[in-house]
């Protein structure tokens, strides 16, 4: 009887760690490309300058933007371009 038990517990982490694997896999990565306005402070009243998203990559059949360094932890995102097809696309409907 408690053989049995094991099994089913057993059988039921196996079942639980493959549907949390199918999960994570189905979250996909945000693939919108930003310009990134940075401030000096958390108020976001000392400008100090933008950067931009360098563009879109593929490895292994993985689309991705290339993200750049933002030089502050306090910024502003405007969406500029996507990479749902693989390369630089617009943003909008």
């Amino acid at each position: 009887m408690i053989g049995k038990i094991r099994g089913v517990a057993a059988i039921s982490a196996v079942a639980l760690l493959a549907a949390a694997n199918v999960s994570v896999a189905q979250n996909y990565p945000d693939l919108t490309g930003y310009k990134y306005t940075y401030y000096a402070d958390a108020a976001k009243t000392q400008y100090q300058g933008e950067v931009y998203d360098y563009g879109c990559g593929e490895s292994a059949g993985y689309v991705y933007v290339v993200r750049v360094y933002v030089p502050s932890a306090y910024f502003d995102l405007e969406p500029i371009f996507t990479c749902e097809s693989g390369q630089i696309g617009p943003i909008g409907p």
